[in-house]
């Protein structure tokens, strides 16, 4: 699954707040984020299919998206892909990304 990625992970490393199905709110570690999803470090990883909703802040901006755990590494995480980003918080992620790269515009 990992090696199907639509878009490259960037090294863009946040703290978020990720809400499960059962409205349990998790504070992990968020990295390798990209335009359409993120890897969340947990060592309790949420299961393959699961619905969460992921917040993250960086600076005075913030992003939130719906989404579903697309595979989980024992001890280690879970892959989440995005599920219909509303496009403010579409371009606050473009944004982020570019950042993260060191490019000032697409």
């Amino acid at each position: 699954m990992k090696s199907q990625r639509r878009s490259p992970r960037s090294s863009f490393v946040v703290t978020g707040e990720i809400t499960d199905e059962k409205s349990r709110t998790i504070i992990s570690r968020i990295r390798g984020l990209n335009l359409y999803g993120c890897y969340i470090e947990m060592a309790n990883p949420l299961p393959q299919g699961a619905s969460v909703s992921v917040k993250i802040s960086a600076g005075k901006t913030g992003f939130q998206a719906r989404g579903v755990v697309i595979y989980s590494e024992v001890n280690a995480g879970s892959g989440v892909e995005f599920q219909g980003v509303e496009s403010h918080y579409q371009a606050i992620l473009e944004e982020w990304l570019l950042e993260a790269r060191g490019i000032d515009e697409i």
